[in-house]
């Protein structure tokens, strides 16, 4: 009987170690837990801070200078003639990521018209497919189908991986001799070369860049980023043109 009530002695404190080191655990996983959760809400907070900063327009704009980038009267623009965004965009039509902007410029021409007016100018590669591309733009322009080979130019690019400036002349229904002496006189290289120089000016060091309201604003930015951009400068008074 001694023998029996020994052990149950022993037997108690025993229970009460296990016991606490069963409530240590258990307080030691909830903290843990609790940690844990902090943690997750605090990262998915800044990535969603990341992600908010890079659809802010100043996000996207190489400083807060305003450049003077509207170039001649010459340069073929589409949109609003009493805009109140400019967008001036230097592009190379051998660029791929120009040929994927364009899409951007069509959505904001076709939802901002009445707002943007969005002129075109080159910056333009010195290989010669470049400068043909150019060229066929800008002699579709005396026939006032610039904006429709511009387009074309690109889609055809992207379809295709290579556009004959000739086929789409005859598609898009534009005298074709005309356009041929045109091209062949190399009639508006000055523009060309203007162009290209006053984007050098500018600090323009790869297409495309554009001008919002003179804010500079380089490479290929998303529709969705970009439109939060024009809503941007459309709200502010103070960057109206």
């Amino acid at each position: 009987m001694d023998e029996y009530n020994k052990e149950e002695k022993y037997s108690e404190p025993n229970k009460k170690h296990k016991k606490w080191w069963r409530n240590l655990l258990i307080t030691i996983f909830v903290l843990f837990l609790s940690f844990l959760t902090s943690l997750i809400f605090y990262v998915t907070y800044q990535v969603k801070n990341i992600l908010e900063e890079g659809t802010n327009a100043s996000y996207y704009m190489d400083s807060d200078k305003v450049y003077n980038a509207e170039g001649d009267s010459y340069n073929f623009a589409i949109g609003s003639e009493n805009p109140k965004v400019k967008i001036i965009v230097f592009e190379d039509f051998s660029c791929p990521h120009c040929r994927k902007f364009y899409k951007t410029l069509q959505k904001t021409n076709f939802i901002y018209h009445d707002d943007v007016k969005i002129i075109f100018r080159n910056f333009t590669s010195v290989n010669e497919q470049s400068i043909n591309y150019a060229l066929a733009a800008q002699c579709s322009g005396e026939q006032n189908m610039f904006i429709l080979m511009h387009d074309t130019i690109f889609q055809k690019q992207e379809d295709e991986g290579f556009a004959d400036v000739y086929t789409v002349a005859e598609q898009i229904g534009l005298d074709t001799e005309k356009f041929r002496q045109c091209i062949e006189k190399k009639k508006y290289m000055p523009r060309i070369r203007k162009d290209y120089v006053d984007g050098q000016k500018l600090g323009i060091q790869g297409t495309p860049t554009a001008f919002i309201n003179g804010h500079k604003i380089s490479g290929n930015i998303p529709y969705d980023d970009f439109k939060k951009v024009i809503e941007y400068f459309l709200n502010n008074s103070d960057n109206k043109n």
